[in-house]
């Protein structure tokens, strides 16, 4: 039996939900050969996959190692996207999209799109993601301002192997939409390149 997995042995008969330590961990296994590093760095492969929540530095807790959970992305968390570094630890499914009919809007600046819940214009294509860690999906309701700004709803999505439900967030709606531009799927804009831009006008001068 390999090191990480004595630690996770251990680790699974712990009572669900209570706190323990990083120091609790290493006085208990006594194995001469189990070093700090190799603790720690066991731990952070236990946490990757789900088993344990870090509370804070050097405190975990056990969770329910058979969470899981889907998540619809439609905005900046989307592959190649900025945000797309908070669901480096989430497991991509495929692109994807809405079965009922929601509307989308761009904000003012065109950095992010938001859906509104309410209203049926069109199929949203985004992509679905598969979370495994409570405290990932606890991330990216902070991220998302939720519940004041955005509420996490289940829905209905299509994808090529079927039908699934997962998780996505609606905007809290307070605004009229009458004059904007409703949206299926959002592209990021296009970043304005100085160097580019020169260059350009270096070649024109050229010309």
């Amino acid at each position: 039996m390999n090191k990480i997995q004595i630690i996770r042995n251990f680790i699974t008969k712990l009572p669900m939900h209570q706190e323990f330590s990083f120091k609790f961990v290493r006085e208990s296994l006594t194995t001469d050969d189990m070093s700090t590093d190799t603790i720690r760095k066991s731990l952070h492969r236990i946490h990757d996959q789900g088993l344990i929540t870090i509370i804070k530095s050097g405190v975990f807790v056990k969770e329910d190692e058979n969470f899981e959970v889907n998540l619809f992305v439609y905005g900046s968390l989307k592959k190649g996207f900025d945000n797309h570094g908070i669901l480096s630890k989430a497991t991509y499914i495929s692109k994807a999209r809405t079965v009922r009919k929601f509307a989308m809007y761009e904000a003012k600046n065109k950095e992010y799109p938001y859906l509104i819940k309410n209203q049926a214009l069109n199929h949203i294509y985004g992509e679905l993601f598969k979370i495994r860690r409570k405290d990932l999906l606890q991330k990216i309701d902070i991220f998302e301002g939720s519940p004041d700004y955005y509420t996490r709803d289940s829905i209905n999505i299509n994808t090529r192997s079927g039908n699934k439900r997962a998780f996505t967030y609606f905007y809290v709606d307070t605004k009229n939409h009458n004059k904007s531009k409703a949206i299926d799927k959002w592209n990021m804009p296009e970043k304005f390149d100085i160097d580019t831009y020169f260059k350009s006008i270096m070649e024109d001068v050229n010309d």
